[in-house]
């Protein structure tokens, strides 16, 4: 799996954690939520590298204003909550044919364990999120 794929599984994750908890500040554990990325044939230096990945996702989500967090530390997050700019993507209907959010889809494909679109809700939210921010700013 390359950088791209994992980070997007990492933002899946992320803003399906994120989006059930709202507005309750959580603390994010990158061993806890990068172990959901690991296969059984991943060697240690596989397992660090996405753990890296996981961390850099997060900060980058940080830093891009999709979630407001106390700290970012080499081991998690404290306190992370979806900002006003990450929860008005989730709340954008996923299609014009459906009610549901994009937050709803990613939540409850995520649950269960479908990952591929939760995956494809995340990419989608944050493309047409931007989108919609743009032109509405």
């Amino acid at each position: 799996m390359n950088n791209i794929d994992l980070f997007d599984r990492c933002t899946a994750a992320t803003f399906a954690k994120l989006y059930v908890s709202f507005p309750v500040p959580t603390d994010i554990d990158f061993m806890e939520m990068s172990s959901e990325l690991f296969d059984e044939e991943d060697t240690e230096l596989d397992a660090f590298d996405k753990f890296s990945i996981y961390e850099h996702t997060l900060t980058w989500l940080v830093s891009a204003g999709y979630i407001q967090a106390s700290s970012v530390t080499y081991d998690g997050t404290t306190d992370a909550v979806l900002s006003v700019k990450g929860l008005e993507i989730l709340r954008i209907p996923s299609s014009l044919s459906s009610e549901e959010s994009f937050g709803e889809q990613i939540s409850s494909a995520a649950k269960s364990g479908a990952i591929d679109l939760a995956v494809s809700g995340a990419k989608a939210a944050i493309s047409k999120g931007l989108v919609f921010l743009l032109e509405n700013a």
